[in-house]
């Protein structure tokens, strides 16, 4: 099937072949058996960040377009994914949230460091640090640089 790939500077349509599945649950199986038996991705196991985990993806040559680390945690924090992640390293959802409107507020459980700054931005002043186990109640939630705010 025809794809783009970026190379040499440039999108370019190859024709490239493509696994077919007889339902999502063998997709993710065997994605997963792929990562696990490829040496180059070796590196990536027992990872539980999923930034580090995006980031050693793109560097390892999983994706030929130079955005997709960019891209894939976007899309997890967009959708709130990594949330997926808390439950199963912990068993613990992390969170609750309540939804009035657009306005989301909840508690959320930290899992590893998270720096406390005065504005939703990676510029900002630092002036704390949340642990893992320290929990927070938020009043609502902003997306900015591609992280979601409390």
């Amino acid at each position: 099937m025809p794809t783009t790939e970026y190379l040499n500077g440039e999108d370019v349509t190859i024709e490239a072949t493509f696994r077919k599945y007889p339902d999502w649950a063998t997709s993710i199986v065997d994605h997963g058996a792929f990562l696990n038996q490829n040496s180059r991705y070796r590196n990536l196991l027992g990872v539980k960040n999923y930034s580090t985990v995006a980031w050693d993806l793109q560097n390892d040559g999983y994706a030929t377009a130079p955005n997709y680390a960019t891209s894939l945690i976007n899309a997890i924090q967009d959708y709130d994914l990594q949330e997926w992640d808390q439950e199963a390293f912990t068993g613990n959802t992390g969170s609750t949230t309540t939804t009035t409107g657009n306005h989301r507020s909840g508690t959320y459980t930290f899992i590893q460091n998270s720096n406390i700054q005065t504005e939703p931005s990676l510029s900002a002043p630092i002036i704390g640090v949340y642990y893992p186990g320290d929990v927070v109640n938020y009043t609502g939630q902003i997306k900015a640089e591609g992280y979601t705010w409390l």
